[in-house]
């Protein structure tokens, strides 16, 4: 059994789930290079990454635990033609 359990992310944890990856993401260069600032960076990409967050419980999955301390998100894959 994996400790803790990993289970599906509800609407209603999008927000919390976006601020973990903020978190993660804050001192990768890249996010260092969009936003040098880091009160700015602490500021502006908790909302970027809830766009994906919440468009991903809707149409891919997100998976999280109880503590809402990791996040996968996955977004929907469109089938090719």
């Amino acid at each position: 059994m994996i400790d803790p359990p990993i289970r599906p992310a509800e609407p209603v944890e999008g927000k919390a789930l976006a601020q973990v990856i903020a978190d993660a993401f804050h001192a990768l260069p890249v996010t260092v290079w969009l936003v040098p600032d880091p009160a700015d960076r602490r500021a502006i990409m908790p909302a970027n990454f809830q766009l994906f967050v919440d468009h991903a419980i809707e149409h891919g999955t997100v998976h999280t635990t109880d503590r809402l301390d990791a996040v996968a998100v996955r977004p929907q894959t469109t089938p090719q033609p």
